[in-house]
């Protein structure tokens, strides 16, 4: 096997496609991170997001803003957890009182699992529990395999959420696991796969987010060049303006939404008029 298809293979495995310096610093620079005193990367590859953080938490703090905020990456490839261990301990020499930076080499469901069940582990101490953080950001991997050992027991937990089916997907339950961890008010910024917003199998995860709070979704042009999949913005806040839906500043009615059977996100006033009535699925098994 050639080293090129060695290298898609492996991607296919793993879910990893590396978002680019540049974009990662675009979508920090959008950021608010008044108020943040924890802050997430749950998938943190190669340390893009948690490069531009660090970067903008000191320019903050150099400023004479801001207060001491923790920055958590999980990663699960060795290799990428180092390249981001050093990139954060290399920054956090320029203003030391600025941020605090860890980057734990793990399994990011495995984390979230034992944040459940070790109760005592509070968040002062670095722990990942429920609604202990104001802002996750970040690059679930996108169609990587789950972990045979765990994966029955991800599925149980995070596989059905108000009756409906959470596909076993590993950016889907990215998803579900990372709303569990925000607090109310807190964000969600995460980079996903445009089928997001239509196919069946996600409809249980819109349902979902939507209940939690409110959405803006903004398409992606060119991505990176490791690949041309068309990609999207997530941008979620908890607890806030529930079922709000907006895609590309266009706001959906919820009514619209609602009116779907997978309740899309692809949906607008003009197509919503074809779902009123009996559906050609009502006929055909």
């Amino acid at each position: 096997m050639s080293q090129s298809k060695r290298g898609r293979a492996m991607k296919r495995q793993t879910g990893q496609y590396m978002t680019p310096a540049g974009l990662a610093r675009d979508l920090v620079a959008g950021l608010s991170l008044e108020g943040c005193r924890r802050i997430l990367e749950p998938s943190c590859g190669d340390g893009a997001f948690l490069s531009a953080l660090a970067d903008r938490l000191t320019a903050t703090a150099a400023a004479g803003r801001g207060q001491t905020v923790e920055l958590l990456g999980v990663e699960l490839d060795p290799e990428l957890a180092e390249q981001s261990r050093r990139i954060l301990e290399g920054k956090s020499r320029q203003v030391p009182a600025a941020w605090r930076g860890e980057v734990r080499r793990a399994d990011f469901f495995r984390e979230y699992l034992a944040g459940r069940v070790n109760g005592f582990a509070t968040a002062e101490q670095g722990g990942m529990q429920p609604e202990s953080f104001d802002l996750i950001i970040g690059n679930p991997p996108f169609g990587g395999a789950l972990d045979p050992a765990i994966e029955d027991t991800l599925d149980r937990i995070l596989g059905k959420r108000l009756g409906r089916k959470i596909k076993k997907e590993t950016y889907a339950l990215f998803i579900v696991a990372a709303l569990d961890l925000l607090r109310p008010g807190g964000r969600l910024l995460f980079l996903c796969s445009n089928t997001l917003l239509t196919i069946s199998t996600m409809a249980g995860l819109r349902q979902w987010i939507m209940e939690q709070g409110a959405v803006e979704l903004a398409d992606l042009g060119q991505f990176s060049a490791e690949t041309d999949y068309p990609m999207l913005t997530l941008d979620f806040r908890k607890g806030v303006r529930r079922g709000v839906v907006v895609h590309n500043s266009r706001r959906i009615a919820p009514q619209t939404i609602q009116a779907t059977p997978h309740r899309s996100w692809g949906i607008n006033a003009e197509l919503a008029k074809f779902f009123a009535g009996p559906l050609l699925g009502d006929y055909l098994v």
